[in-house]
């Protein structure tokens, strides 16, 4: 794991998934995929139902994942193409009437929201289609910075 990725995730759990075989790191199974559950106990205020396990691509962005959470064990588990760099955090439920769960903006919408970076263009809708000023971005990066 590289100190950016330790630094982008504060006190979330980050993980970096690596197996090896006679000193070689596997980190692609082809066509399988492999169950990974790992320990996670929600912090004070967190539920459950809002625990998401993200894959953290090279470049830094971050992609959602289909997780399971048991709260008898307090474990997470997610299906995983390839070892890499994965981050478990808890975020804000989404409610924009705007933004649905398979919308292609979904996971850049959880990524603003849950950190304060925005919180929406109202109560009730976000604005994924809208044009940002440079005042709005340069706010979004200083309160990202912040984070």
């Amino acid at each position: 794991m590289t100190p950016e990725h330790k630094g982008l995730f504060g006190d979330d759990l980050v993980v970096d998934l690596i197996i090896t075989s006679d000193g070689k790191v596997i980190s692609s199974f082809g066509e399988y995929e492999i169950k990974v559950t790992m320990p996670y106990e929600p912090r004070d205020g967190e539920s459950p139902e809002n625990i998401v396990v993200w894959y953290v691509w090279e470049s830094g962005e971050i992609t959602a994942l289909e997780i399971t959470y048991d709260v008898t064990t307090e474990t997470v588990s997610f299906v995983a193409a390839h070892f890499s760099v994965y981050t478990v955090n808890h975020v804000e439920s989404i409610t924009f009437e705007n933004v649905s769960a398979n919308a292609y903006h979904y996971n850049g919408v959880l990524w603003a929201v849950d950190p304060d970076i925005t919180s929406g263009t109202s109560a009730t809708t976000f604005g994924p289609d809208d044009d940002c000023t440079r005042g709005q971005v340069v706010t979004f990066l200083y309160r990202n910075s912040s984070n």
